[in-house]
């Protein structure tokens, strides 16, 4: 492990889903928040947005949160498969996961019928490499 994979790191997470109310909502981001606290490795959990105001018609894919995680890097295919099981729970749920250090940024965005065994691979490498290559 270098230096650089002991130190924390910042992550946005946004949270979509098609067919939720309001109050579904809020409770998706808080079970999420719950679990994610759970994983050993990361630092911590803000919700970003407490107070969401929410446009368009339901079904319609919506932003339901995002929250603000500092995590040490090595814990990335444990999120990542976290964030997996919790998406394949629950009809239309995506998440995206934003990722910027120095002049290095990753962007992704995966549902369960969106993404492959090697796309899951693929995004932990990116992940891990953007996150162990930045100084804090």
């Amino acid at each position: 492990m270098n230096y650089s994979d002991s130190e924390p790191k910042e992550l946005i997470l946004e949270i979509r889903s098609a067919n939720a109310n309001a109050s579904e909502i809020e409770q998706l981001k808080y079970s999420l928040a719950s679990e994610i606290r759970e994983v050993s490795g990361i630092v911590s959990v803000t919700d970003l947005w407490k107070e969401s105001s929410f446009s368009g018609a339901k079904g319609d894919a919506v932003t339901i949160g995002a929250l603000a995680l500092a995590i040490l890097p090595l814990v990335i295919p444990k999120l990542v498969e976290l964030l997996q099981t919790w998406v394949n729970r629950g009809q239309g749920r995506s998440v995206k996961i934003k990722v910027q250090a120095n002049q290095r940024s990753v962007e992704i965005e995966f549902s369960p019928k969106d993404i492959s065994s090697s796309d899951i691979k693929r995004l932990v490498a990116d992940l891990s490499t953007v996150l162990t290559t930045s100084k804090k």
